[in-house]
């Protein structure tokens, strides 16, 4: 799977227990520059699998997953759920505005990641989902 991890990786493949190292002792100081990155698989005549992520600090992350399928007109797009009925918008950084009812745990998150190297095809079912589509974003 291709990641890009904050100012550290771009665009590499990197194992799943690497990855998950990544993740687990991940610091401050690593958050200074950036916030962000993603875990992608391409599948040749049949789309991409991106999951994108966004740290809030080193014990929260937002996820994102979008299942890019050619044969279809309008991609799925899911991001993390948190039960919170909080739909306020915030800036997640860079003048990324996602809902604070997407914010979840470090472990939790790992155990998406964990899943998604197993299963890419499949939204994982550690963690509730909503679907872009149904989010009141800022014009």
């Amino acid at each position: 799977m291709f990641v890009s991890f904050l100012d550290q990786i771009d665009h590499e493949i990197i194992e799943k227990e690497q990855v998950i190292q990544l993740f687990a002792k991940i610091q401050a100081t690593d958050l200074e520059y950036s916030n962000s990155g993603y875990l992608a698989l391409d599948m040749p005549k049949q789309g991409q699998i991106i999951l994108l992520f966004w740290w809030v600090d080193t014990t929260h992350l937002i996820l994102r997953y979008d299942k890019n399928i050619p044969t279809v007109q309008q991609g799925e797009s899911w991001l993390s759920c948190n039960e919170d009925l909080n739909l306020a918008l915030f800036d997640v950084g860079d003048d990324t505005w996602l809902p604070l009812n997407s914010i979840i745990s470090l472990d939790d998150a790992i155990n998406v990641i964990s899943e998604l190297y197993d299963q890419p095809l499949n939204l994982s079912n550690q963690i509730k989902w909503q679907n872009v589509a149904d989010v009141m974003w800022k014009d």
